[in-house]
């Protein structure tokens, strides 16, 4: 029986291994295909944000992820309120979260407030992440809250307080341990700040120098781009055209740099030659935006692209092409809007085949769960049968077992009780008739010596020799050594009845213990009146006597077999 269930089992857990890997390999090859296309930066974001819907769609474990990946896109795109709306379900659902999946999204949050240009919450949001209890290997959250506020103080001229961010900022760095390569980019980042806030001041020395000194710490490509059109914009306000394409020129040939930020440099380097009045260059450097990066490029720059073209035209004298360059700035948004449609729609077919093969593949992983768990019920119902009945065997077989040994103990105990009675009784009755025989002896030698005795009187012996016999049958004669001699055997059979009967009854007399004595070897009261030489109604009136000092509601005869058998255990 042991052996059908474990052989059982061991079937069981090879089913339950084989078919979930299927569905594993398949959820997997479907997520990496989702996650490939999502992360694909030459898509629209609307796409790609399609993507990571299908993505949450088929439940992948990094969820949170995820969903901040589309937040980040949706506000990239403009979609100010959509990310707003899923940030606010967010911060619900990660109540109870650890601080370390919290963070991300109170950041986000603040983030969007800002990009809606909402600077009261977003402020309060940066203060809330401010404001949290958080281990060292988390301040650098704080550094970016710093960050963000820098910007936020900057563009509503408060320079005290985008300057105390700043020095918020240098704190923190100095007061916690961060690696070399984050606290020379944080380093950077600050000083790059600083050249903003000289910026602003028109201190475009100062600002060039700090700036300098940022393209010295500058580790990663997008570092030094930023820090190379910061370089350009100064040359710019300075009237410097040439040293400001000379540093987009040098920014240009960096790498693993996005395509907004390429854009603004192409935007920076228009606006330089038209401030040379080269509108032809302008042009040209306009027409170098390829048009599908146009299409999903944000307003902001869409719009300025328009305005600049529209400059050049209207510079070079062509006021019908300026006219619609500038008509198209008016309308850029619903431009964009469209063209993100037509693209979604060039790629509509592709989508939907991936999505009806993603939708077979998911039914089939849903019919496979139905049957797996459908399948596991039936083994656990049979598994916890199979267990259960095992388990109630064994306890009916021990359970029967204990019972066995109790009857066969109880049936010993019982005969070995019944038994020790049986020789307890028997050894009574053959002392008791050994008692009552050595009695009827004793009364026989009594009768007898009297006789002798009498006949020793009339016989003619001489009055010495009558005197000595006499004297010696006196001395193994008598009511009182007949008792001694009883009362000796009597002890060797009934130890401790005398001493526990005068104890507890110390009123009795010694003819009534004597009697007592004859009673519990069942003597009746004609032979005890026999043995004392008295008479059966003497015998009756001390049997009288002792039952009224015993004072007990059994028996007399009951009351004494009972003290003696107490007598006898405390032996």
């Amino acid at each position: 029986m042991h052996k059908l269930i474990i052989t059982f089992w061991l079937i069981c857990l090879c089913a339950l291994q084989a078919f979930p890997e299927k569905e594993k390999l398949t959820s997997t090859l479907l997520e990496d295909y989702y996650r490939d296309m999502a992360s694909r930066e030459d898509l629209s974001p609307e796409a790609r944000i399609i993507w990571y819907d299908s993505l949450l769609n088929i439940g992948c474990h990094d969820y949170f992820d995820i969903q901040l990946k589309k937040i980040v896109i949706l506000r990239d795109a403009g979609h100010t309120e959509q990310a707003l709306g899923i940030l606010r379900k967010l911060m619900v659902e990660s109540q109870n979260l650890p601080i370390n999946h919290r963070l991300p999204l109170l950041y986000q949050y603040a983030s969007a407030f800002s990009d809606r240009n909402d600077l009261l919450n977003a402020m309060t949001g940066y203060a809330d992440i401010l404001d949290m209890h958080k281990p060292d290997s988390l301040k650098y959250w704080d550094i970016r809250a710093h960050q963000d506020l820098f910007s936020i103080y900057c563009d509503l001229r408060d320079e005290a307080k985008a300057d105390h961010c700043l020095k918020a900022i240098e704190d923190i760095i100095s007061s916690y341990h961060f690696t070399k390569e984050f606290r020379e980019d944080t380093e950077g980042r600050v000083r790059s700040s600083r050249a903003t806030l000289l910026i602003h001041h028109q201190d475009y020395d100062s600002a060039y120098k700090e700036l300098k000194i940022v393209l010295e710490l500058a580790r990663t490509d997008p570092t030094r781009f930023a820090t190379l059109m910061q370089m350009a914009q100064i040359c710019l306000e300075q009237g410097q055209t040439e040293a400001a394409r000379m540093y987009l020129d040098e920014a240009d040939q960096l790498k693993n740099v996005s395509n907004y930020m390429r854009r603004t440099a192409l935007y920076l380097k228009a606006q330089s030659y038209l401030a040379d009045n080269n509108f032809k260059e302008v042009l040209n450097v306009l027409d170098s935006y390829p048009q599908e990066m146009l299409d999903m490029n944000s307003l902001n720059n869409c719009r300025g692209y328009y305005i600049i073209r529209g400059q050049s035209y209207a510079g070079m004298g062509n006021f019908h092409l300026a006219y619609d360059a500038l008509e198209s700035a008016l309308i850029v948004g619903d431009s964009i809007i469209a063209n993100t449609e037509r693209f979604v729609s060039r790629n509509s077919e592709t989508y939907l085949q991936t999505k009806r093969e993603a939708d077979r593949a998911n039914a089939a992983a849903r019919s496979m769960k139905g049957w797996i768990i459908a399948l596991c019920i039936v083994i656990l119902i049979i598994a916890s049968t199979s267990t259960l009945l095992l388990f109630t065997i064994i306890r009916l077989r021990k359970r029967l077992k204990m019972q066995r040994n109790a009857v066969n103990n109880s049936r010993i105990q019982s005969l070995t009780s019944e038994l020790n009675q049986n020789l307890n009784k028997q050894r009574e009755e053959e002392m008791s008739r050994k008692q009552t025989s050595l009695l009827l002896k004793m009364a026989q030698m009594e009768s007898a010596f009297e006789v002798i005795k009498k006949r020793l009187s009339n016989d003619q012996l001489d009055k010495a020799s009558q005197e000595y016999i006499l004297s010696k049958l006196h001395e193994i004669s008598g009511k009182k050594k007949m008792w001694d001699m009883f009362s000796a055997q009597f002890e060797m059979t009934n130890s401790k009845f005398l001493d526990l009967l005068s104890t507890r009854h110390p009123d009795l007399t010694k003819s009534e213990k004597r009697i007592c004595a004859f009673m519990l070897i069942n003597l009746s009261t004609k032979e005890i009146a026999e043995l004392l030489d008295r008479s059966p109604r003497t015998v009756d009136v001390t049997k009288y006597n002792i039952r009224k000092k015993l004072n007990t509601d059994l028996s007399t005869d009951e009351y004494l077999r009972r003290l003696a058998e107490e007598a006898s255990s405390h032996v």
